[in-house]
């Protein structure tokens, strides 16, 4: 399987890694929706309680505002230096049931599958919808293989 994952994506996270937590910074449009985010995937998902897996969870902006929330939330990324940036602002932030983990979500599901009872992946999605679409001109509408992945990942009663 290949991995969903795009070199020059991770590349231009890594040398920004150090300015993730800059609310006015590259980030700022990160910083101002993720009330509207973590409040929409709450309402969807209730988080307090429940164990959640952050795709392509960056620097963690969401994971630590889930986390905070009351879940115990796993952040995946396969780039170090957001995930090495996450690690330290939940350390300083105080923030509990969190873990980082530089991995892709399709060893995940082999290593920990059904583990998790809500899964987000919005950067992750919208990137490997954005490739499907290049790679086919635009004719593929659906069909991507992450989908299946993050499903496999879910617990019986989890939700995507």
């Amino acid at each position: 399987m290949e991995l969903n994952a795009d070199p020059q994506e991770l590349s231009k996270f890594s040398e920004l890694a150090h300015r993730w937590w800059d609310p006015h910074g590259e980030f700022k449009p990160l910083h101002a929706i993720n009330p509207l985010r973590l409040d929409w995937i709450d309402r969807l998902a209730p988080l307090r309680g429940r164990r959640v897996l952050d795709v392509g969870c960056g620097g963690g902006i969401l994971a630590e505002s889930m986390a905070q929330r009351g879940a115990q939330v796993t952040g995946i990324d396969l780039a170090v230096k957001p995930l090495k940036v996450a690690k330290l602002h939940a350390i300083d932030a105080g923030v509990t049931g969190l873990e980082y983990l530089e991995v892709s979500a399709e060893d995940l599901a082999q290593q920990r599958p059904a583990a998790f009872d809500t899964v987000t992946a919005l950067p992750a999605l919208a990137e490997s919808r954005r490739r499907l679409l290049a790679a086919t001109n635009g004719a593929a509408a659906s069909g991507d293989e992450l989908a299946d992945v993050l499903a496999y990942l879910l617990s019986l009663k989890g939700q995507l």
